[in-house]
């Protein structure tokens, strides 16, 4: 008789080896700019850190609807669309993979805020941390959390969007 075992991924070593698909940095900001067209953004700044002294954080922002924290979550999670799924036409995400593994190809933690609705959500994802717990870990910021992170004064004037984060370089 056939049995069935569930199997899930290591998260340290799956993570790690995603972080080793071998984007480049622009190719990389090239795929979380295309989640911004999906999104309906009509701007997208990046933003780096321009002194010595500012946090080493590459921060990409759009102007386009936002997420509010449940859509934000999913969006979060490792494979969260189908390649099968109908999408809209400006769709350019297929696997529900590339915000993840591209930012990871470049940095350890990745932050996204998004603002939906007047109301702002965050969530990290810290390899430096699922290294440690060897759990799928995803970190949820608070509200205090979200109005320390560098560059969030050009989220928080808008009505909608979003703010991708990378930092703590390799």
């Amino acid at each position: 008789m056939i049995k069935e075992r569930i199997n899930i991924p290591q998260a340290d070593m799956l993570m790690g080896s995603m972080r080793s698909m071998g984007y480049s940095f622009e190719s990389a900001i090239a795929d979380v700019i295309d989640n911004s067209i999906s999104a309906d953004a009509n701007i997208v700044r990046v933003f780096f850190p321009t002194s010595p002294l500012e946090s080493q954080t590459v921060g990409i922002l759009d102007d386009g609807i936002g997420m509010n924290d449940e859509v934000l979550f999913e969006a979060m999670r490792y494979g969260s669309s189908s390649s099968e799924d109908t999408r809209k036409d400006n769709d350019l995400g297929r696997f529900g993979l590339g915000l993840k593994s591209a930012s990871l190809s470049q940095c350890r933690m990745l932050t996204v805020v998004s603002i939906y609705d007047n109301e702002i959500s965050a969530y990290k994802w810290d390899y430096n941390h699922v290294k440690k717990t060897k759990n799928w870990s995803l970190l949820s910021l608070s509200k205090a959390d979200c109005y320390k992170l560098p560059y969030i004064n050009h989220l928080t004037e808008q009505n909608s969007g979003t703010l991708v984060l990378w930092s703590d370089f390799d």
